[in-house]
């Protein structure tokens, strides 16, 4: 999903980058790389997707492979 599209869906549900950050105890900065690709973080992401309710793999495609069951 394109940066701007994940910044309109936190904005969406009331929430933002700096929301996501002090809630999970990172930089802004951090979770705006992370939103452009420029980093992945499983936690920071996991952290969007709780807040816009969009799956991960929505969000992110390709990014984070969903983990096998052993």
């Amino acid at each position: 999903m394109h940066p701007a599209d994940i910044q309109a869906l936190l904005k969406k549900s009331g929430s933002s980058q700096k929301d996501i950050a002090t809630r999970i105890g990172v930089t802004p900065q951090a979770v705006n790389r992370c939103v452009h690709g420029h980093i992945r973080s499983k936690r920071i992401a996991a952290a969007i997707s709780e807040v816009t309710k969009f799956p991960v793999e929505t969000l992110f495609p390709g990014a984070y492979l969903k983990e096998r069951a052993t």
